[in-house]
């Protein structure tokens, strides 16, 4: 490879890496705890269906964010709330039931189960290819799911949803897995997906949903100091 090629690559790598960081900048956490309060006692509070629709909207705009207590409001309520289901998408459901599951954050207890129902209540409206798909996609910018350990616990627990492993053995296939006869969540499918997700780099999704609630939040943290 020619010198100036190598150097013209090294300059959008560097470039690349520097907007990244950018985007990613992170709100303050006191602004942040300002908005998930308000939003947590605008939803407890709220009586009417437009109230409900607002509060959600506000709290699924902190979970876009990566708020890990907005996150686990919307995954413990996604299957039981239909008000939850018309903010919130099957796609960001199962983001944010993977991030939960991953972090395993402090005081949150049977995520396993409650992620089982999301999967579960997919399933029941029709959305039978979600989990795999995003289940890739999710494996492409956290390479926490990459883990073969933490990745084989969420599979085992999916299996228990109906449609879940064929949505995983789907998505398997869609990336080249060409395994036969293996059930979508096996070893086999697992590994396939470790390497692929590795291969194919990061999607940059997080990010982009940082950026793009940023000012929705500010604003938000503007409004209730007026």
């Amino acid at each position: 490879m020619p010198r100036s090629t190598r150097l013209l690559i090294a300059a959008i790598v560097t470039m690349t890496a520097a907007l990244t960081q950018a985007r990613a900048e992170e709100l303050p956490a006191d602004l942040l705890n300002r908005v998930r309060d308000k939003t947590f006692r605008a939803a407890m509070a709220a009586k009417t269906d437009p109230e409900k629709l607002t509060a959600i909207s506000q709290l699924n705009a902190l979970a876009r964010y990566g708020d890990m207590p907005a996150r686990w409001a919307l995954v413990r309520n996604y299957h039981q709330a239909r008000v939850v289901r018309k903010v919130v998408s099957p796609e960001d459901a199962v983001r944010y039931g993977l991030d939960v599951l991953a972090s395993k954050p402090e005081g949150v207890e049977k995520a396993d189960f409650e992620f089982i129902f999301v999967l579960s209540k997919l399933y029941e409206e029709g959305n039978r290819r979600v989990f795999g798909l995003t289940l890739v996609d999710a494996m492409r910018d956290d390479p926490r799911l990459r883990d073969p350990a933490l990745l084989g616990e969420i599979l085992q627990r999916a299996a228990f949803a109906p449609g879940a492993c064929d949505g995983v053995l789907e998505a398997a296939r869609i990336g080249g897995f060409a395994g036969k006869g293996e059930e979508g969540c096996s070893d086999e499918v697992r590994d396939f997906l470790i390497e692929h997700t590795a291969k194919r780099g990061p999607l940059g999704k997080p990010e982009a949903e940082r950026e793009a609630v940023s000012a929705d939040l500010k604003a938000m943290d503007a409004d209730d100091a007026q």
